[in-house]
């Protein structure tokens, strides 16, 4: 998955490796674990290029963790949410928080 072209910074590829590294194709919540990695991933390319002009004036090093601290932000907040569906399906209510997710967020 292709990041904000800040930096080569190993950190700007968790997005993909984020779903690789524990779901499967026929685990019932991977497609809204998948869609809300690139939401997250579309929320942070846009903000960064929101704010290009600002960070223009920021060197090589401070890019780079400009681009680590905002992966580390999106990778929290997939986490926190990749939990609480895995919970949830854990008590066979995957579905219905997997929607909910998916409307709230509009990964649909």
């Amino acid at each position: 998955m292709e990041r904000f072209p800040i930096g080569n910074n190993k950190d700007s590829e968790i997005g993909s490796s984020r779903i690789a590294a524990g779901e499967s194709a026929d685990d019932p919540i991977a497609g809204t674990l998948e869609a809300l990695d690139r939401r997250l991933e579309t929320i942070r390319k846009e903000q960064l290029a929101k704010n290009r002009s600002m960070l223009r004036a920021l060197s090589s090093e401070q890019l780079r963790e400009v681009e680590r601290v905002t992966a580390a932000i999106t990778g929290k907040v997939f986490r926190e949410v990749a939990n609480e569906l895995k919970h949830s399906a854990a008590q066979g209510n995957a579905k219905r928080l997997s929607e909910t997710v998916s409307l709230m967020l509009g990964l649909a």
